[in-house]
């Protein structure tokens, strides 16, 4: 069910006040640093897959930036948790974005998709997993303003 204005916006200031997965993972094997060089937002990506390199059997992420950027990774972090590989590298942008409302995502896209995009070039880059929609994604963020 959509949520309202409000909501998006409790929902953000929770998520960067009390923030999920948010810890260096110091065995995982998948490490990810993602930067936003307009901003300054910085996000690291921590990741342990299962036997199978199936699904994340964990996440987790440090970063420092404004407020979107931060409570993004948070949000991202408990959405992913025990998801197969597969099912993160089709996530939908748009769907992700759309969690943090039209207003803010219409000023701040690389904000919401920093630690997506980051995410997601640790999974195939681990993987080696490269794919045009890598290349997809990179082009967007570069592009968007």
């Amino acid at each position: 069910m959509p949520m309202n204005r409000q909501e998006q916006l409790e929902c953000i200031l929770d998520h960067f006040e009390r923030p999920r997965f948010r810890e260096r993972l110091h065995e995982a094997p998948i490490v990810m640093q993602g930067h936003n060089p307009s901003c300054g937002d910085r996000v690291s990506v921590f990741v342990v897959l299962d036997d199978a390199n199936q699904r994340l059997a964990r996440m987790t992420w440090e970063g420092e930036g404004c407020t979107i950027s931060q409570a993004a990774a948070s949000l991202l972090a408990e959405l992913v948790q025990g998801k197969r590989v597969d099912e993160v590298l089709a996530m939908d942008s748009r769907d992700f974005a759309a969690w943090f409302g039209e207003d803010v995502v219409s000023a701040r896209l690389r904000c919401v998709m920093l630690p997506l995009y980051t995410l997601r070039l640790a999974l195939r880059t681990s993987l080696n997993k490269e794919t045009e929609a890598d290349e997809t994604d990179w082009a967007q963020f570069r592009q968007e303003r």
